[in-house]
């Protein structure tokens, strides 16, 4: 008998060490060692770091459409600018495109109308053009003349891709002055003349890594009056700086026990203002609950309480309903925009508006990019964990 009770009690002090052991290696995990993991799993997040490019391509649409702004000199000033805001850290190469793409020695080719005389602008050179370097920044100079329904999906899809591929995108706009012929798209009209300002765009396409060069160098520098970045997992600055429990870290937060969470956190970023006016149904998140030797996706129960947006920062208020710190929680928080910016909708119109002061289809292109299902749109994401 008193064997038996050994052996009961030498059973019994095995399962308490090892569900010590197990309680452990699943809530005894050093913070350090939990982002390695969540990087390996979810990818590591975007970093604010400065990286130069070496090069810069700047390619103009020499399609007819285009002829007009060459005979202002609000376009040439705004070129020239352009050119004279990027200095002389990187090699500039300047290019042509309609239905070719060639490549142009001289800047000044661009301020003549006599080289504008292309049937339609094909983005796919354009696109092909920087996946050539992987580290060389894209801009494209157009006034996103889509021509026709083929066109317009062919460039949809071509954003899409590359925003896929974790490209920094931003398209920069402005109205300088235009006096030419204005060739009506997705509609029976012809050519009419008009003399007035007309919008134009920039579209800078680079890497993720170039993200603070484009947007200190090209957004502060360039003269354009609006800027929209497209892009997945956008840098910004961000920290948790309120809370209903100890902040032990800007990503990490202490709980003793299950409880209910308040926090704040701040998100700085040029992406908070240019999309501006959020709402609560753009703020979206996952929780995720750590089983050695990953993340296991669980139901969490959140609410967005309040979202205030000043300038480029947006505050948001997050309640955490019965969250239970134990094992260790990594919460994700995304920001997907589903509505546009108040000056693309102003700048855009259907077939049948008005040609000339604005761009057909410009909102439906936007919203058309950012609505793929399997890949949601997501300007920036942001990781926490919470742990005992």
């Amino acid at each position: 008998m008193k064997n038996f009770l050994k052996s009961i009690s030498l059973i019994a002090s095995l399962l308490i060490i090892l569900s010590i052991f197990f309680v452990c290696s699943n809530n005894e995990v050093p913070i350090d060692e939990l982002k390695k993991l969540t990087n390996k799993q979810f990818g590591s997040p975007p970093s604010r770091s400065t990286v130069n490019p070496d090069t810069i391509n700047i390619a103009v649409d020499i399609s007819e459409s285009m002829k007009g702004f060459v005979n202002t000199n609000s376009f040439q000033s705004l070129l020239q600018r352009t050119k004279t805001a990027l200095g002389p850290i990187a090699n500039v190469n300047y290019f042509a495109f309609d239905t070719s793409l060639f490549s142009v020695n001289n800047f000044l080719k661009f301020f003549d109308p006599n080289f504008y005389n292309g049937p339609g602008a094909n983005f796919n050179y354009i696109f092909s053009l920087k996946q050539r370097d992987t580290n060389s920044i894209l801009i494209t100079v157009t006034d996103l003349q889509f021509n026709n329904n083929a066109r317009y999906f062919d460039l949809v899809d071509l954003f899409q891709r590359e925003i896929a591929r974790g490209r920094y995108i931003k398209i920069f706009s402005a109205k300088p002055d235009f006096n030419g012929q204005i060739f009506p798209q997705f509609i029976n009209k012809v050519k009419f003349k008009h003399n007035g300002q007309r919008p134009l765009y920039a579209i800078a396409i680079g890497e993720r890594k170039h993200a603070n060069f484009i947007e200190k160098v090209l957004r502060k520098g360039m003269p354009w009056d609006n800027s929209l970045t497209l892009s997945n997992k956008t840098p910004v600055d961000w920290k948790i700086f309120r809370s209903n429990k100890e902040i032990t870290s800007p990503d990490e937060i202490k709980m003793d026990q299950r409880d209910s969470l308040h926090i704040k956190l701040r998100i700085v970023g040029p992406c908070i203002f240019e999309w501006r006016n959020w709402s609560k149904d753009e703020i979206q998140s996952e929780l995720f609950s750590y089983k050695d030797p990953k993340f296991i996706l669980e139901n969490g129960n959140f609410e967005v309480r309040n979202i205030l947006t000043t300038n480029d920062t947006c505050t948001i208020t997050l309640f955490i309903k019965d969250i239970n710190p134990s094992p260790h929680k990594l919460f994700c928080v995304f920001l997907r925009p589903n509505r546009v910016p108040d000056w693309i909708s102003s700048q855009s119109c259907a077939p049948n508006g008005d040609q000339a002061k604005k761009t057909v289809k410009l909102e439906e292109f936007i919203k058309d990019i950012i609505s793929p299902i399997t890949n949601p749109f997501t300007i920036t994401e942001l990781q926490f964990f919470i742990n005992d």
